[in-house]
């Protein structure tokens, strides 16, 4: 007996080693932002850089998919945002970072009607800092006439 116990000791050790390694390599995940149009919904984390509150010392990167979103002419869409991006504002760009709307958005929900798509275009949900002058995260999605 006293020879499998080493062996089931080191086993033990090694199983929490690992544990270890690998829960400190996960990270949490961004907050997610959704969009809505007719009866489709698609919702994404933040890609790129993302900062935790207003610090820009607590920051992370991701990568994840940019999810498609049908629009149909004339149809609306709804953007829905966490607490904690409303909070701060955001705002809405093109993928070069180009406002496509002159207002910042303190509320979680903003409907926008009328859409009329040429072809496919990427709308960024871009959080900011609290004085309104520097992204501190980025949700992309990619908008395609239906």
């Amino acid at each position: 007996m006293s020879s499998r116990r080493p062996a089931s000791t080191a086993l033990v050790a090694a199983g929490l080693a690992t544990f270890a390694v690998v829960a400190t390599g996960c990270s949490r995940p961004t907050p997610l932002v959704s969009l809505y149009s007719g009866k489709t919904t698609v919702s994404s984390t933040a890609i790129g850089r993302y900062c935790v509150g207003d610090s820009q010392t607590q920051c992370r990167t991701h990568t994840t998919a940019v999810p498609t979103l049908k629009v149909a002419t004339g149809s609306s869409i709804g953007i829905d945002v966490p607490k904690s991006v409303a909070e701060q504002g955001w705002v809405l760009t093109d993928q070069s970072g180009s406002p496509l709307v002159q207002k910042i958005y303190k509320q979680h929900y903003v409907g926008l009607s009328g859409i009329s798509l040429q072809g496919p275009t990427v709308l960024q949900v871009v959080k900011l800092s609290k004085d309104g002058q520097t992204p501190l995260g980025a949700w992309r999605f990619t908008l395609v006439p239906s």
